[in-house]
């Protein structure tokens, strides 16, 4: 993601979803997966091997050359 431009979501080194990112810096202590709002119910489900925050937005082919890295360590 990058302020003002776009978000971009991958699971398994695939784009799955786009959306425009916000313009305000995120100050949050902590980040989550899933919903913290109470009476939701929308919590993460599954196993996570991998997950990284970068300080830079990375282009489709990093995504992709990441997962594919990792990968070799799961299956």
């Amino acid at each position: 993601a990058q302020r003002g431009e776009e978000t971009k979501i991958y699971i398994n080194g695939e784009l799955v979803r786009t959306f425009e990112s916000g313009i305000e810096e995120i100050t949050y202590n902590y980040a989550t997966i899933g919903d913290l709002r109470v009476g939701r119910n929308l919590k993460f489900v599954g196993k996570i091997y991998n997950f990284s925050i970068y300080g830079v937005a990375l282009n489709d082919s990093e995504v992709q050359e990441n997962y594919e890295e990792a990968r070799k360590y799961i299956e």
